[in-house]
C-alpha cells in the first residue's frame, strides 16, 4: 500500500529519504510517498501517531481500503459469521477493523477479525 509521510505535500517540512518500517529503510519518493508491505497497519497506525495525524490521511485517496460491511450494525456472534468463508483481503480485513476500533470498539469484535485474517 502507498503512504504519503505526513511532511509531504501540504505538511510542514520536508520528508526524509527513508523511513525505518520495523528494521527495514524504505525509500520515500520525491513527492513523499513510500511503499509499505503488506500487514503493516500496526506500524502504520504508531507512525501516524507519532506525527500526531490519522493514519487514514496518510493513505492517497485512490489506495484506501473501504470496509466490505459495517462491523458496527452486527453482535460478534453474527459478524463471525459473516467473516465465516469470507473471501476478504487484508486490506478489507484492516479496514473492518479499523471501521470497528473507530465505532464501538469491541475487543471480541476486533479478535474476530483478526482470527479471520490468520484464516
Amino acid at each position: 500500500m502507498q503512504v504519503e509521510h505526513p511532511l509531504a505535500g501540504d505538511g510542514d517540512g520536508v520528508p526524509p529519504g527513508k523511513v525505518d518500517v520495523n528494521g527495514e529503510a524504505i525509500s520515500v519518493d520525491e513527492e513523499g510517498v513510500f511503499e509499505l508491505p503488506d500487514d503493516q497497519s500496526g506500524w502504520l497506525q504508531r507512525f501516524a501517531d507519532a506525527y500526531d495525524v490519522d493514519p487514514e490521511t496518510l493513505i492517497p485517496s485512490d489506495d484506501a481500503v473501504e470496509p466490505p460491511f459495517d462491523p458496527s450494525e452486527f453482535n460478534v456472534d453474527e459478524l463471525e459469521e459473516r467473516l465465516e468463508g469470507a473471501d476478504l483481503t487484508v486490506d478489507e480485513l484492516d479496514a473492518l477493523a479499523d471501521a470497528e476500533a473507530d465505532g464501538k470498539n469491541r475487543e471480541t469484535a476486533l479478535d474476530a477479525i483478526s482470527d479471520a485474517k490468520e484464516e
